[in-house]
């Protein structure tokens, strides 16, 4: 009986290591960001969304501040040569007018907007090294006209901040020691000067 009882909680232990370790694995998407330390951006916008006033300028600088704050070097077009160890983040806003049915005029717009991390691979089958998208996201918006820059711009961010936490992910930052810590809070501090 109690050999039973063992190689049961035995089995279930393994299923739960099991289980622990499958939810803990990285996907395809996060392996692909590992090692990355610079990337260029490229923002592609469409007729409509410019003629809205989102521009190339507002969206690319919104993702370049966005990776800068997160320890990224961001290469500028004058920077990046189009060489094959610096990967490509590309902003993509594709939109559509949405037309009042009644008076025929713009009432809006609808988007796709899509964020995605294109870098050199090398092709299992035949060794050959090609320029692919590795990590991609997207989300389908519809605004009105006055507030679609606003709502492309944030939505965007929130692609950009999938794309860091799958980075962050796969590229897990050492967390310094105590003594290390320079800009320690209060608590912290009151505690240890409480200790005897």
């Amino acid at each position: 009986m109690k050999t039973k009882k063992f190689w049961f909680l035995a089995g279930l232990l393994s299923m739960c290591l099991v289980a622990v370790c499958i939810a803990n694995a990285l996907t395809d998407m996060q392996l692909s960001t590992e090692g990355i330390d610079a990337l260029h951006v490229m923002v592609f916008l469409g007729d409509s969304t410019i003629n809205v006033g989102l521009s190339e300028y507002q969206v690319r600088t919104d993702v370049e501040l966005k990776l800068r704050r997160n320890g990224f070097k961001v290469l500028s077009k004058q920077g990046y040569s189009g060489d094959m160890l610096t990967p490509v983040l590309k902003v993509t806003i594709t939109s559509h007018p949405v037309r009042d049915q009644y008076t025929n005029t713009m009432a809006g717009l609808a988007a796709s907007v899509n964020v995605s991390l294109s870098q050199y691979v090398r092709l299992v089958r035949n060794e050959n090294i090609v320029m692919a998208a590795t990590w991609a996201d997207g989300s389908i918006i519809v605004s009105n006209t006055q507030e679609y820059p606003q709502y492309a711009r944030r939505v965007v961010s929130d692609l950009v901040d999938a794309f860091l936490n799958d980075y962050l992910a796969a590229n897990p930052k050492e967390q310094p020691t105590k003594g290390e810590v320079k800009n320690r809070d209060i608590f912290d501090q009151v505690e240890e000067s409480t200790k005897p």
